[in-house]
């Protein structure tokens, strides 16, 4: 099974789309998703990750029914019941994960190896830290208030194909 970068390009969905494989889309809230996306490359600026957003989520959304639609929460805390309605959208049969302790921390353990594995750096981490956090807090919308407001369109819009 292969599994996306968390930086996606909608061409990945419409292949996907075309070829009848399984294929979950995540739907991240835009201010969220673009803090995010701005740490880990501090080079790409709110403006063209906000424009980003919204080209990925237009180019995605005419195959929307190819497709099951995962609010980002749901994916990170429920993962079992994502998968549930992949079996469910498209006949399969994936195994579910059960978020006992062991597996939790051995989803941890792999991602802090692969951390490892690409440098370490807590700004490149899988997972949530405090020096993301902080950083995140200081990036703001100011000038681009309107790209914001489309992202957020776009997100409701996505949020209510999700049968979460």
């Amino acid at each position: 099974m292969k599994i996306a970068h968390h930086v996606h390009a909608p061409a990945q969905i419409i292949r996907a789309a075309h070829l009848g494989i399984p294929c979950c889309v995540l739907i991240r809230n835009p201010a969220d998703a673009v803090r995010s996306l701005m740490v880990r490359y501090d080079h790409i600026t709110a403006r063209v990750a906000l424009n980003s957003y919204v080209r990925f989520y237009r180019s995605t959304y005419p195959r929307r029914n190819d497709f099951v639609v995962a609010p980002f929460d749901k994916a990170i805390s429920e993962f079992g019941t994502v998968i549930g309605e992949l079996n469910k959208r498209f006949a399969t049969s994936f195994e579910t994960f059960d978020p006992t302790d062991a597996n939790l921390r051995a989803v941890h353990a792999m991602m802090d190896r692969r951390n490892k594995e690409i440098g370490g750096n807590p700004l490149t981490s899988y997972r949530p830290n405090e020096i993301k956090e902080t950083l995140k807090q200081k990036i703001s919308f100011g000038d681009c208030r309107d790209a914001l407001a489309e992202c957020n369109d776009i997100y409701r819009v996505f949020s209510g194909l999700s049968s979460a």
